[in-house]
This record gives C-alpha cells, sequence and structure tokens, in this order.
C-alpha cells in the first residue's frame, strides 16, 4: 500500500479559501464558479449519486416517525418497497448515503461521513435499519482521517468499556450509548485490559494507528530538538515545534520539551504498539501483511468467511495510508518478523 494524503480545499487547485459548495452534492468545495465547471467531468457521477441519496435519505427521516404504529410502518414500506428496492438495493437510505460518500475521496466528504455516523448512531430509528451494519465499527478510522484524536481514543474506549456492555445487550435503549465518549481521556496511557475489551477489531487497528502516530510524532520533536540544539530556551524550543505537523493530542504540550519525558513516552509508546499489533495477529494473523500490501492475493482471508476481513481493510486502509510514515512503521515490523521466522 502507498500513502496518500486526503485533499482539501478546491476540488480542483486544493486552494484552502474554497467558499462555494456544489449545489448538487452540497459536499464538494470549488474556489470559482469556473472550477466547478472544470472539474465536471470527473465529479459528475459522484455528484448525481450522492444528491440523490441525500434527498433519499431525507425522505426517509421525515417518514420515519417513532411514535407511529407497527402496522402504519409496515403498510409504508410496502408501499414505497419497490422504488427501495430498484435505487438503494435494500441498503438503509442512511447507509446508502455514508456507501456513496465513500466514493468522494475528500476531507468534506469524511466529514459528511462521520456526521452521518452520528446520525445513525443516535437515532432508534436508524439503528434499527442499520442493525447488521458496521458504522460504530468505522467511526474511529473517520475521527483518524480527520485528525480527531481524542475523540477517536474517547470513542474506542467508551465503546470497550463493559460497564456500558448493558446497551448492546438492548436492556435501554442503545442509540444513547454510543453519543456520551469522552473526548479529554489520557491517550497517551495504556490500555486498561482488565476492565475493558474492545469492540471489534477495527478498534483494535484504529488504536494502534493512534499509537503509531503519537510515537511518529515524538520522534518528529525529538529530531527537531537534536537539530536545534539544547542551548535553545524550552519556550523558543516549544515555538519552534509548533510549527512541525503533530497530533492535537500533543501540540502545545510543555512535557515533551523534556528530552527525558519525551523519551520515556517513546519507549512506552513503543511497547503499547508491540502489545497491540500482537492483539491483532491474535485474532488474525494475516491482517497486518494484507494492510501493507503483502500476500494480496491470498484466496483464505478471513478463518469463516471472507466478508468480515474485507469490511476490516475498507474501513482501515485509508486512515493509515494517510497518515505519513504508518505503513512504513508496520512494514518494517511485518518484515523484522518475517526475517525473524
Amino acid at each position: 500500500m502507498t500513502s496518500q494524503t486526503l485533499p482539501s480545499g478546491c476540488g480542483i487547485c486544493g486552494k484552502k479559501d474554497a467558499h462555494q459548495v456544489c449545489p448538487k452534492c452540497n459536499v464538494m468545495p470549488y474556489c470559482s464558479p469556473e472550477h466547478r465547471i472544470l472539474d465536471h467531468p470527473s465529479h459528475g457521477s459522484v455528484c448525481h449519486r450522492i444528491s440523490f441519496y441525500r434527498d433519499y435519505y431525507w425522505s426517509f427521516e421525515d417518514d420515519a416517525d417513532p411514535s407511529e404504529g407497527s402496522e402504519e410502518e409496515e403498510s409504508d414500506s410496502d408501499d414505497s418497497g419497490s422504488d427501495e428496492d430498484d435505487h438503494s438495493d435494500g441498503i438503509p437510505p442512511p447507509l446508502a448515503m455514508m456507501d456513496v460518500l465513500a466514493d468522494l475521496h475528500h476531507v468534506e466528504s469524511v466529514t459528511a461521513q462521520l456526521l452521518h455516523s452520528f446520525d445513525i448512531l443516535g437515532n432508534c430509528t436508524y439503528l434499527a435499519q442499520s442493525k447488521h451494519s458496521r458504522v460504530a465499527q468505522n467511526v474511529p478510522a473517520l475521527m483518524l482521517r480527520l485528525g480527531k484524536d481524542e475523540d477517536c481514543y474517547g470513542f474506542v474506549k467508551h465503546a470497550a468499556d463493559l460497564q456500558q456492555d448493558w446497551c448492546r445487550k438492548g436492556r435501554r435503549c442503545c442509540h444513547r450509548f454510543w453519543l456520551q465518549y469522552s473526548k479529554t481521556e489520557n491517550a497517551l496511557e495504556p490500555f486498561d485490559y482488565t476492565n475493558h475489551e474492545f469492540l471489534d477489531i477495527s478498534h483494535m487497528v484504529a488504536l494502534t494507528l493512534l499509537k503509531v502516530k503519537l510515537l511518529l510524532d515524538l520522534r518528529k520533536m525529538d529530531e527537531c530538538a537534536a537539530i536545534v540544539g539544547r542551548r535553545v530556551p524550552a519556550e523558543i524550543l516549544l515555538i519552534i515545534q509548533s510549527f512541525v505537523p503533530l497530533s492535537p493530542i500533543l501540540c502545545g504540550n510543555e512535557k515533551f520539551v523534556r528530552i527525558r519525558a519525551r523519551r520515556q513516552m517513546i519507549n512506552e509508546l513503543d511497547r503499547q504498539i508491540e502489545d497491540l499489533y500482537q492483539r491483532v495477529k491474535g485474532v488474525h494473523k494475516n491482517l497486518w501483511r494484507f494492510l501493507v500490501g503483502w500476500d494480496a492475493d491470498e484466496v483464505y482471508l478471513w478463518k469463516y468467511d471472507e466478508w468480515p476481513f474485507r469490511c476490516i481493510m475498507v474501513e482501515n486502509t485509508s486512515s493509515w495510508a494517510e497518515t505519513p510514515g504508518a505503513i512504513q512503521f508496520i512494514e518494517a515490523k511485518v518484515l523484522k518478523e518475517s526475517m525473524d521466522s
């Protein structure tokens, strides 16, 4: 797998000051009408599908009234069943909207996917329509793609909290569970495996990426400090390091200006990543090899079924490819492991 960048700004030139949005899909931004017209040949197809499912999504929301009886819902579904089968191939409208948004490779599209994910997770009607989907499993990867690192860790930890397990067992209305995650958790801490267990292997892979991202950023700070030298005051060094692209978790953290604290955290993150790496291998031994592009033509993708593994790869591939150095980091571990064996 090769690294890639998630585009932002104007769909043609990438200009950040792009205030004109495509009037049909309301997603892709442009800096001028000329650039919108120029991008139409490549954007037109996905734009049409997004606009169609957006209208279908909102019509579904208007019709979905939890207070109405089940008989009325059944009659409505019978009346509109043929149209739904023709246009969405049996996919519930909110999920169909997310599916088509994924075809648009842009930061605004990922933002829209995350918002629709929370629309689904925060609404009982949508959850009932999407009960066999993997919306919650995909949320951490979407957050990482948007740089919402604190949200990612808070969501993963909240979803793994065994004390909230009653929500997934249906003892109460489960939609409230997903929206109560904390954004102030310490993402640098070791994961508490005693009182928590991961909701899904996708969350394990996403948390591994978050830890790798933090480790690589701390190494950047280390390199920056080595280049500048020890004689520079800590205040000046902090200003210099603020120009180095870092995770929001590390930005402005004066603790890691000190060499000793930084090195200790680098060693600690190394241990955490190795633990997560092995835990993921314990669930699926070939996942990391597939993630870095090795053995892509192998037939045995999953122990029992190919579909779950394909979902996991789709959910996590983009977030890893869009994090500079992450694929190379894991590839080095996979290569070392192969040579040792």
